[in-house]
């Protein structure tokens, strides 16, 4: 049923994807105890996945894009997430690749290096 439902939205409504934040919020800190043992928290595992279990779910393609950061919290990186159409990779491929050059400028912490092109 679900898989109908986005596949007819994107079809009567023309759309290339749908777009959400990949999170809704920043990486909370890790506690000192979970990088000594781990950490099992699916409350809040669900929570960070909200916007993106759906293309899981419905086996559409889905991906991120870095579009800036978190001053707040570390310049911990923010993303946009698209959710494209069943077997619509390529125009998924094509979205994401104009927006992060559209927005590569942001999408880069002020310290960033690139090592590929250091000489």
């Amino acid at each position: 049923y679900a898989f109908d439902y986005l596949h007819e939205m994107f079809e009567s409504n023309g759309l290339t994807a749908f777009v959400t934040p990949t999170t809704p919020l920043s990486a909370p800190p890790l506690s000192k105890q979970a990088e000594v043992i781990g950490e099992n928290n699916n409350p809040l595992v669900v929570r960070l996945m909200m916007y993106i279990f759906l293309a899981n779910f419905a086996g559409m393609p889905g991906m991120t894009v870095p579009v800036g950061f978190d001053e707040s919290n570390f310049n911990l990186p923010v993303g946009l997430h698209l959710l494209g159409n069943h077997w619509q990779e390529a125009k998924l491929l094509r979205l994401s690749n104009a927006l992060e050059n559209k927005l590569k400028e942001n999408a880069k912490p002020n310290d960033w290096v690139d090592v590929a092109r250091v000489e």
